[in-house]
This record gives C-alpha cells, sequence and structure tokens, in this order.
C-alpha cells in the first residue's frame, strides 16, 4: 500500500518567472516605476533602482489581472480580488533587462530614478495558476504579502528619517541619521535576497537557497520568514538538525508563525518524535484553523502512529477546507483500508485520481483495493495505468506481482517482484511476497531466504515470520 509520505513545507514566495517568445496567446505589457532618492541621506544607488523597478512590476502586475480576471471568467473559475492580484503577480514574464534613467530634481535635493519594464503574459501560465487549488493560493496571497509588509514598514521607517533629518540641528544629528538609513537600505536589500532565496529553492538549488538565505539574516536578524525558509531549504537536502534550529528561531522571533510550526512539526515527525510532531501540528492549527496542511500533516503522524479514527478525521478536515487535495483523499483512502472499508476506500482514490489524473500512487492503491475485492481485471487495469505514469515506482510492480500470484500467473507474479526489488532492495513485503511465490513454485530454499531477508528488513513483519516458521517446521 503506498501511503503519500509528502510534506507540505510552507514557505514565504515572492516569484517572478522568466520568458522569451511570443505567440497568439500572448501579450506583453509596458509599465513604468519611479523613486526618488534623498541627496542628503546618500540613498544607495542601487537598492533606489530596486525600488522603481519594484514599482513597475507592481503596476504590471495591476494590468496583467484583468487577464486574469477574463480567463477566469471563460472557464467559469471564480476567484476572489485578492487572489487574482496574487496570480498576475506571479505571471509576469520580465522580458530583456529593466530600462533605467536617473536625473536630479530642479531643487537638486533629489534623485529621480525611473525604471521601465516589458513583460510577457501567458494564457498557459494563468492557466497553470488557476489550476491550483484554493488552499495553494492562499497560501500564496499570505506569502507575498508578508515581504510586501516588511518593505512597507521599511519604507515608513525611511519617511520617518527624512522627516527627522529635514528638523535636524546638528552635524552629528544628522550623521546619525544617514547611518540608519544605511541600515534601512540594507533591510531593503534583505528583502532581495530573501526573494532570490525562494527562487533559489524553487529551482531546488538548496545550497544557493541557503545561502541568499543567510544573507537575509545578516542584514536582518530578526526577519523570522528568512529563518523558516532556510530551515525548508536545510529540511529538503536531509540536514534535519540545522533546519530545527532554523524553525524553532522563526518562532522565537514571531509565535504566531503557523507556518513555522507546521515545518517544525514535519521535521520531529522525520526524526521519529511524532508526539512533538502532532503538539506542533496542534499550535499550527490552533493559529490557522484553515491550515489544511496542518491537518493533512498530523494526519500522516496519526496514520503512523495507527490510528487511523484520528487520521481519518484529518484528512477529512483537510479535504473540507481544500476539496482539491488528491494527497489527503489518497492518504484518507488507505487509512479507510486499513479499517477494512474497502468500498470508501476505492471512492477516494477514484476522487484523487480525478482531480490529479497523473496520480500514479492512487491508481496503484486502487488497484490494490479493485485486487481485494476480487476484480482483478480492474485492478490490473489501475497498477498498469500507474506503471505507465510512473515506471520506476517499486511498489506498484509489486502490487501487480501480488495480483499476478492471486491469478496464478506465478511466473509474471515473480519477474515483478524481482523488478520491484532490482529498484528498490528494500521492501521486506515484497521479499515475502516473492518468497511465497517461490514456495508455490515449490523452491522452498530460496523461499526460506526470503523470508529471512524480509524480516531481516523489517522485524516487525509478522506475515513473514509465520511463514518462515511455518516453513522450517515442516521441513
Amino acid at each position: 500500500m503506498k501511503l503519500s509520505k509528502k510534506i507540505v513545507l510552507g514557505i514565504s514566495m515572492l516569484s517572478i518567472f522568466f520568458a522569451s517568445n511570443v505567440s497568439a496567446d500572448q501579450r506583453i505589457i509596458e509599465a513604468d516605476g519611479k523613486y526618488y532618492a534623498s541627496v542628503d541621506l546618500d540613498e544607495n544607488i542601487y537598492t533606489s533602482r530596486e525600488k522603481a523597478k519594484i514599482e513597475a512590476m507592481k503596476n504590471a502586475s495591476h494590468q496583467a489581472s484583468v487577464y486574469v480576471r477574463s480567463q477566469s471568467k471563460m472557464i467559469d473559475h471564480m476567484i476572489d480580488e485578492d487572489i487574482v492580484e496574487v496570480i498576475a503577480a506571479n505571471i509576469l514574464n520580465l522580458q530583456g533587462e529593466p530600462d533605467f534613467k536617473m536625473m536630479p530634481s530642479d531643487d537638486g535635493k533629489t534623485i529621480v530614478f525611473k525604471c521601465h519594464v516589458k513583460v510577457l503574459v501567458d494564457d498557459d501560465n494563468i492557466s497553470e495558476q488557476l489550476g491550483k487549488n484554493r488552499g495553494e493560493l492562499n497560501d500564496m496571497k499570505l506569502h507575498l504579502k508578508e515581504v510586501e509588509d516588511e518593505r512597507d514598514r521599511l519604507k515608513k521607517e525611511l519617511n520617518k528619517f527624512k522627516e527627522q533629518y529635514a528638523n535636524s540641528k546638528s552635524e552629528s544629528e544628522r550623521q546619525k541619521i544617514r547611518e540608519e538609513v544605511k541600515k534601512n537600505d540594507e533591510g531593503f536589500s534583505a528583502t532581495q535576497y530573501f526573494e532570490t532565496g525562494w527562487q533559489k529553492y524553487k529551482d531546488k538549488k538548496y545550497s544557493e537557497a541557503i545561502e541568499n538565505y543567510s544573507r537575509v539574516i545578516e542584514l536582518n536578524p530578526k526577519y523570522p520568514w528568512a529563518y523558516n525558509n532556510r530551515g525548508a531549504a536545510y529540511h529538503d537536502i536531509g540536514n534535519l538538525e540545522q533546519a530545527l534550529e532554523d524553525f524553532n528561531k522563526a518562532i522565537e522571533l514571531n509565535s504566531r508563525n503557523a507556518q513555522a510550526y507546521n515545518n517544525r512539526g514535519n521535521t520531529y515527525a522525520e526524526l521519529g518524535n511524532m508526539a512533538q510532531a502532532i503538539a506542533d501540528y496542534d499550535k499550527a492549527i490552533e493559529l490557522n484553523p484553515k491550515y489544511h496542511e496542518a491537518y493533512y500533516n498530523r494526519g500522516l503522524a496519526y496514520h503512523n502512529q495507527e490510528n487511523f479514527d484520528r487520521a481519518v478525521e484529518d484528512y477529512t478536515k483537510a479535504v473540507k477546507i481544500n476539496p482539491k487535495y488528491a494527497s489527503a483523499y489518497n492518504n484518507r483512502g488507505v487509512a479507510y483500508k486499513k479499517q477494512g472499508d474497502l468500498d470508501k476506500a476505492v471512492k477516494d482514490y477514484t476522487k484523487a485520481v480525478k482531480i490529479n489524473p497523473k496520480y500514479a500512487a492512487a491508481y496503484n492503491n486502487r488497484g490494490i483495493a479493485y485486487s481485494d475485492q476480487g476484480n482483478f481485471d480492474q485492478a490490473m487495469k489501475d497498477i498498469n495505468k500507474a506503471l505507465e505514469l510512473n515506471p520506476n515506482l517499486a511498489d506498484i510492480y509489486d502490487s501487480r506481482g501480488e495480483v499476478y500470484k492471486a491469478q496464478g500467473n506465478l511466473d509474471q507474479a515473480l519477474a515483478d517482484f524481482n523488478k520491484a526489488l532490482e529498484l528498490n532492495p528494500n521492501l521486506a513485503d515484497t521479499y515475502n511476497n516473492r518468497g511465497e511465490t517461490y514456495e508455490l513454485l515449490g523452491n522452498i530454499p530460496q523461499a526460506i531466504a526470503d523470508f529471512q531477508k524480509s524480516i531481516e528488513l523489517d522485524p516487525k513483519n509478522q506475515d513473514a515470520r509465520k511463514n518462515l516458521d511455518r516453513l522450517q517446521n515442516q521441513h
């Protein structure tokens, strides 16, 4: 049985994609942005240019939102206005380099930085964004807001410094203000490294993501999302202890950060501390009662504890919040099967593949359930579909071998078990299944060897232990 082990890591994001060619379902948007930098305050030229660029991209995003609304109406997929803005920000493909211009104001007290951008908007990108589930889109909204809020805070702080400078009485006072402005510039630079870190994370360049988030922390040690995201990158390279440290720091800086609790819970779960994992998921849900990933992850933790009733409850809450959560339907189907309710299991697997027609594990699981119901033709159809989608998943060959064995096609069953073990030599259940097949074929020594190997890999495998005891007593 393939239980989806997907870990849902909340991670703040602000992404801008890059593209080139233009076709009939694409259009170019042009937009401008400005930033007025104070000469007296020695504002950084690079950050001033980037501030002008950010305004230009925001203006382009507002224009792109028109196309998002139009396409959502065409496919009868109505979404909230704030989600429209989120999608619009994520479909802007910058064309070439921005055009920057710099000129002094008439009074000479400010320098005007102007930025002109050309971005491409692709209908396919819009469709991809609209196809995301509601929970994912809501997460994107929260993540984008986090970066915008930080930049708004820095902007207000800078305006305060400008006012203080205008009212200053001495050069020493003005020098202190200029030093604070420099720190403010560094804070803005931190948001730029933050964006780069997210892009690297999305591209699975985890070491580069960690490098950028570490730079954010150097510039702004009190930025909780930088610790959260660096923790996610450490998590994904398997450095769980460092991930735990970063999630702890993110929580220390912001005790109401539901995502950090969720992420720390995932890390505790992988370290085998299910009690602490569940406590963290509890806290994440307390802070955000609509956090469907936290319900899902808590359900997975209960599932691993074989508390299938609680697992079903949490998976059910997850799909109630996010009706397109295919992994939750798949896992609830696994839990129903463990409870002996094959009809409900089949129904959930069917829902999962309807949401995601490329979900190989769900096809495999439905095939197993059909096999348990004696419907071998439908079982074989589903399992073959799973192999078509993912021909390198060992569990699927094991499943098909089980069906062949149940049908009496022992040679073909043996071939599938061999293939499964070729792909993954650590499958205890597959050694047991192959041992049973060898026994049916009359090869008792090989059957005994396989049962012993199964027990070696999983000392708690009662089926293999019973099979081994039976054969040893007979021979």
